[in-house]
């Protein structure tokens, strides 16, 4: 068994008889990885894990001598089948640190997408001995068993990002504190949107997708459902979101009744409505569809 515990554990570990010394690390890439606007990420992601820049180079099927070459290619480009390579999905990779050629030893990463190459470079990171200069030989195979993998919270910083990153989270619900809450008639700053931009662009980095949200209910006054303004300042503020990059939201209904507000109290709510879950369907759907009308792809999570 590997001497590392790598999370989250892989569904498939085949450990070697030895080890690798992990010296003068070259990127050797397939073309169709290299053209891709995200393969810089890949890049920087393990210049900031080595400390210094990693030289990268086209993968023309054999590794130049004198390097530890680091292979990405798609999973198709390997001569030979890759157990389960049809359940790999987006996510998935297999990871080699051994022979990557008939006459080189290095590191394999194989996967159907860059996504996938992204996840196995977190797995090779947990392997590698700093101290030591050295990576275990050794073959995983690993997907995800969920699509979706991550959690609501607060605002979002680059150590929370880099949590995620490593425990191969893709998605977050993410809160901005009055942001969400208490000021959606108020129309976001420009430092406020510069900053939403900011996070959006580093979480994009980390190949995780940021969905914020906003929790109509929790202002100094109930909300109010039947009252057109309010319910176009709660789409006016996802219209914010999405001038700021995003594509994916959330509609948080959850923990009102923590304060007293999982019923209708306006007379023209209890009337139209009835109930709150009739009221927050209603709204859900105008937020929806205010959604398609920018962006027939935009997606929206409901809390109930």
């Amino acid at each position: 068994p590997l001497k590392q515990a790598i999370l989250p554990e892989p569904r498939i570990i085949n450990p070697g008889p030895g080890s690798l010394v992990v010296d003068a690390v070259q990127v050797l890439a397939a073309p169709p990885f290299l053209a891709q606007p995200q393969f810089a990420a890949v890049l920087d992601d393990l210049a900031g894990f080595f400390k210094r820049p990693i030289p990268q180079a086209a993968w023309t099927g054999e590794a130049p001598p004198g390097i530890l070459p680091l292979v990405l290619v798609p999973l198709a480009a390997l001569p030979q089948d890759i157990p389960h390579s049809d359940e790999l999905g987006e996510d998935g990779y297999c990871l080699r640190v051994g022979k990557v050629d008939a006459t080189h030893e290095g590191i394999l990463i194989a996967a159907h997408s860059l996504r996938g190459v992204y996840y196995g470079c977190q797995t090779l990171k947990q392997l590698i001995d700093l101290d030591k200069k050295t990576v275990p030989e050794v073959e995983i195979i690993d997907w995800p068993a969920f699509q979706i993998r991550g959690a609501p919270g607060g605002p979002l910083n680059a150590k929370k990002m880099d949590l995620m990153r490593s425990l191969k989270m893709n998605f977050y619900m993410m809160s901005l504190g009055d942001i969400t809450k208490k000021e959606l008639e108020q129309p976001l700053t420009e430092d406020q949107q510069q900053h939403l931009t900011r996070v959006r662009e580093e979480a994009d980095k980390r190949f995780l997708i940021v969905a914020p949200f906003a929790s109509p209910g929790w202002g100094q006054t109930e909300m109010h459902f039947a009252d057109p303004k309010r319910c176009e300042a709660v789409q006016r503020r996802f219209a914010e979101y999405y001038a700021c990059g995003y594509r994916q939201f959330a509609l948080m209904f959850d923990d009102l009744f923590n304060i007293g507000r999982d019923k209708l109290t306006f007379a023209d709510d209890l009337e139209r409505f009835k109930h709150i879950g009739n009221a927050h369907r209603f709204l859900a759907l105008e937020v929806y569809q205010g959604l398609k009308r920018l962006d027939p792809d935009n997606l929206l999570y409901v809390c109930p």
